[in-house]
């Protein structure tokens, strides 16, 4: 993942809710803001010649970048362990308060992928709820999220992504995924 090195705005505020969701003792990585990539697929035109195509609804997914131009897909993958990662939608608010002085609020979500093996010893006397609760305990001390809903549907956990190219068992037991829609929003005390 990079490390930003000035962060500002949006990114601050991420930040710590990503060190509040890191005290979740089963969650290995909560990753940050994720970006939507596009798998690219290659066709061949009736002249034989070969050309990349993608589209924008049908081979979307949510990625992290790590190193240059280099992402980390982040549908459900046991390899990268029990994690998170925020999806921000497009819009963010902002009301000038004063000359100096604005309020943000962003509606976003924080999606979750884990091993119910790797969360709990015994894993077959938990359920969703469980993790729910460790989630809410661990944000509840972040003044500037507002919690909405969840989500434990497929379709609903990755809308406006692409879930086809995902393997079904990452939707069953031993595996979970929970989408927790929320809005966060702080102040800023400086120009735009």
């Amino acid at each position: 993942m990079i490390e930003l090195v000035s962060p500002k705005l949006l990114d601050v505020v991420l930040a710590d809710l990503s060190a509040k969701l890191e005290g979740i003792a089963w969650l290995d990585t909560a990753y940050g803001k994720a970006s939507k990539q596009y798998i690219y697929k290659e066709r061949i035109d009736v002249r034989g010649r070969t050309n990349q195509y993608f589209s924008y609804k049908d081979l979307a997914y949510p990625a992290i970048r790590v190193v240059g131009d280099d992402y980390i897909n982040l549908f459900p993958n046991e390899k990268l362990g029990n994690y998170s990662w925020f999806h921000v939608f497009g819009r963010q608010d902002i009301e000038q308060l004063t000359q100096d002085k604005y309020r943000y609020e962003v509606p976003m979500s924080i999606i979750f992928f884990w091993d119910y093996r790797k969360v709990y010893n015994d894993p077959d006397g938990y359920s969703i709820e469980n993790i729910k609760y460790d989630i809410l305990q661990a944000i509840k001390s972040h003044n500037n999220i507002k919690v909405d809903s969840w989500e434990e549907d497929p379709e609903s956990v990755f809308r406006g992504y692409d879930a086809r190219e995902t393997e079904v068992k990452h939707y069953m037991y031993p595996y979970g995924i929970v989408r927790l829609n929320c809005s966060i929003s702080w102040f800023d005390y400086k120009n735009c």
